[in-house]
């Protein structure tokens, strides 16, 4: 994972390329929905990514 990712949106975004949906990941963290569709921007946004699905190829490989 790259280390410009902060050690939660690295879990988030684990969770996300583990298949987790939304409500699984706000449930589990104990956020709420808006602080998860921020972690996610902040992820694509670092990432420099434009689709969440790209995060699999960056995890994975």
């Amino acid at each position: 994972m790259p280390k410009e990712l902060t050690e939660f949106e690295s879990k988030i975004a684990y969770a996300i390329a583990e298949g987790q949906n939304a409500r699984q990941i706000v449930e589990w963290y104990g956020i709420t929905y808006k602080e998860y569709v921020n972690c996610k921007r902040r992820i694509l946004r670092k990432l420099k990514i434009n689709r969440i699905t790209q995060i699999f190829s960056i995890i994975y490989y």
